[in-house]
């Protein structure tokens, strides 16, 4: 009977903090970032260097060797076990996915900026989307260290060119669940 209770209590302990972090270790290599709920990938608008440019998600584009175009080519750097940064190989200095103006509110937009190690609102921790699952999760939640909250796209949109945002994590929405694809 105390098995019972122990189980229902870290049971109800999950369902209330939500899916648990996770940290999947993919080398060196870069990735496409997929949204699962629209299936197109995070770039940067107009494939643009500046700071300040806004993600995007886009139709995948590959060059003749199957690599992703650099816009859309995202690599993970790691600060420690939980939290990193996502560098984007389209500009000379891979900037990082930054939060704007390191915003906490919802709807900010997604932006590139020069890589800061010392800000927040560019490290991001990847929760597993599926903690009951023993296999090796497949999509992710990208919670910004900064907000605490998801990187989403705006209302399930499937249109090229929409915007990616923060907003507060929902563990059921699977527009802000993501793929970290190999190309």
């Amino acid at each position: 009977m105390a098995t019972t209770a122990t189980t229902m209590a870290a049971s109800a302990l999950v369902a209330l903090s939500g899916p648990t972090a996770a940290r999947a270790d993919f080398g060196d290599g870069w990735r496409s970032l997929v949204n699962i709920r629209s299936g197109l990938v995070l770039g940067i608008e107009r494939s643009s260097n500046a700071n300040a440019a806004k993600v995007i998600q886009w139709t995948p584009i590959y060059q003749p060797d199957g690599q992703a175009v650099p816009d859309q080519d995202w690599r993970q750097e790691w600060v420690d076990n939980r939290w990193f940064y996502l560098r984007n190989a389209g500009t000379p200095d891979w900037k990082a996915l930054a939060i704007g103006s390191s915003s906490t509110a919802n709807n900010a937009p997604a932006i590139q900026y020069t890589h800061q190690p010392q800000n927040w609102d560019q490290q991001w921790e990847m929760i597993d989307s599926r903690p009951e699952v023993v296999t090796i999760p497949t999509f992710y939640f990208l919670r910004n260290r900064n907000s605490m909250k998801c990187l989403a796209i705006p209302s399930g949109s499937q249109s090229p060119g929409t915007v990616a945002v923060q907003y507060t994590c929902l563990w059921n929405n699977d527009d802000q669940m993501w793929e970290f694809k190999d190309n």
